[in-house]
């Protein structure tokens, strides 16, 4: 007679790829289209997105945004007439970006964002590779242990490591298609030391 786990609680669920590009710098996005030109004049506010490409899933199902995107905001910025100038990445979200991804505000989002109800037209940002780079590696809250697909050294600090003041801890000699049960506080996935080429955080 076959069993089965109750609950997921001693497995990984989710994973971020800490070697791919495809987390949003913190930064101006570089293509951004406004349809509208009637927002609150040379005023910045805090916004949500309401739809576009980034965060969906990657067989175009639902949007995962409430999962992964949804951690991301963005500041908005308008000119002297209203019109948006720039949006900016402030909280970057996990990496779920590709190229060529769309971030769209609709008047709804825009109009909450601003406080106000008359923005009618909505803006569209499309991502470039110029607004992606590496997951940063440092977590806060939930610590991921890891999975290397390929062999290699990972440099990381362990989770109480950073708290009691020891340095950095570098996994040698991981061969390919190893799970690493360790809880990490910061994985140094840009340093020399990681040298391998295929590695997930898992959560």
């Amino acid at each position: 007679m076959g069993s089965y786990q109750k609950n997921f609680s001693d497995f990984a669920v989710t994973a971020i790829d800490m070697l791919a590009e495809k987390t949003l710098k913190a930064q101006d996005l570089s293509s951004i289209a406004d349809s509208t030109a009637n927002g609150p004049a040379s005023q910045t506010a805090i916004a949500y997105s309401s739809g576009g490409t980034y965060g969906l899933s990657p067989t175009g199902g639902a949007a995962r945004s409430a999962q992964y995107g949804g951690f991301a905001t963005f500041a908005i910025t308008t000119d002297g007439a209203g019109a948006v100038s720039a949006v900016t990445v402030i909280e970057q979200g996990h990496n779920v970006a590709d190229s060529g991804d769309t971030i769209i505000f609709n008047a709804d989002s825009l109009n909450a964002a601003f406080g106000v109800s008359n923005i009618t037209g909505d803006v569209t940002a499309t991502l470039a590779g110029a607004d992606l780079e590496v997951p940063s590696g440092i977590f806060r809250d939930r610590l991921p242990s890891l999975y290397v697909g390929s062999a290699g050294n990972v440099k990381v600090t362990l989770a109480n490591d950073s708290l009691n003041g020891f340095d950095p801890t570098v996994l040698t000699g991981l061969t390919a298609g190893t799970f690493v049960p360790v809880a990490c506080r910061q994985i140094h996935n840009t340093d020399a030391a990681t040298t391998v080429t295929n590695l997930l955080a898992l959560f």
